[in-house]
């Protein structure tokens, strides 16, 4: 016979960091907050949420950087603003807020967009998956309910690329990387961040308990803006003719016109990544 469910179940166990497992006292955690166009009964529901998530890693030093001027959470001693003045989009004000995080000594960053709302063990959990590989993935968490399922490989969490909505960065990766692509999409810019940083040797893994409630009635991506950052990245990876002759053929269908893109290509030894 093959090996039991158990055997599985026990390498999935290993996976994610095991259930018992306590969080590096060293670990301090930055949770970046740019609340683009949110109320403040938004942003206080989003500063409480992320309030219990930090109290349950279970040791002080962690914070969260609030990228906005608003006078929300204001009780909460932890809540630092960032007033983003320069940033024109979510990848400018994630960079930013890294930036200020890993200055002020944070060893792991967790970007949460701006219409996610965290469950308690989520940060916690997220840890323990990044401890298991050294501290050297990042680890994307999963939504309770969500119109683009996270494809994760069942035994091994291994994903094939990942998204921003709520995903932990370990600081390496921001000091190898350089962070985001400011040039793609709020849709885009974390399938070129992951590919970048498994060239680098990083990981990419989802979490499932580390679970996350979305608005699902948030107002749909803009069209052109989403094909123009797809047509970059299928330059900046060199991807298939097809692909490219797929996004000019949606744009038609659509009546937009997209600019010509020039972008340097990635090393050829990325490619496989």
């Amino acid at each position: 016979p093959g090996p039991s469910e158990e055997f599985f179940s026990r390498i999935r166990q290993r996976a994610l960091g095991g259930l018992g497992m306590s969080v590096d006292p060293d670990i301090r955690v930055a949770v970046g907050l740019p609340q683009i166009n949110a109320s403040d009964q938004q942003i206080s529901e989003a500063i409480a949420a992320v309030a219990q998530a930090l109290d349950h890693v279970g040791h002080a030093g962690n914070f969260v950087l609030l990228g906005c001027d608003q006078q929300a959470g204001e009780k909460d001693g932890r809540v630092q603003r960032v007033v983003q003045a320069q940033a024109q989009n979510l990848a400018e004000m994630h960079n930013e807020l890294m930036a200020h995080a890993f200055a002020k000594g944070a060893t792991h960053y967790v970007a949460v967009a701006p219409d996610v709302i965290p469950h308690y063990a989520a940060i916690k959990a997220m840890l323990c998956t990044s401890a298991v590989s050294l501290n050297r993935a990042l680890v994307e968490g999963v939504p309770i309910a969500s119109t683009r399922p996270v494809p994760f490989d069942s035994l091994s969490f291994d994903l094939p690329d990942i998204q921003c909505d709520f995903l932990l960065i370990p600081r390496a990766a921001f000091e190898e990387l350089g962070g985001f692509d400011v040039e793609l999409s709020a849709e885009i810019m974390g399938i070129d961040f992951g590919w970048r940083a498994r060239a680098f040797g990083f990981v990419l893994k989802a979490c499932p308990r580390a679970l996350f409630a979305k608005n699902l009635q948030q107002r749909p991506p803009e069209g052109r803006a989403l094909l123009v950052s797809g047509k970059r990245l299928l330059r900046k990876w060199n991807g298939p003719a097809w692909l490219d002759h797929h996004i000019a053929g949606l744009a038609a269908f659509s009546g937009l016109e997209l600019p010509h893109i020039s972008v340097d290509c990635v090393p050829a030894e990325w490619m496989p990544y």
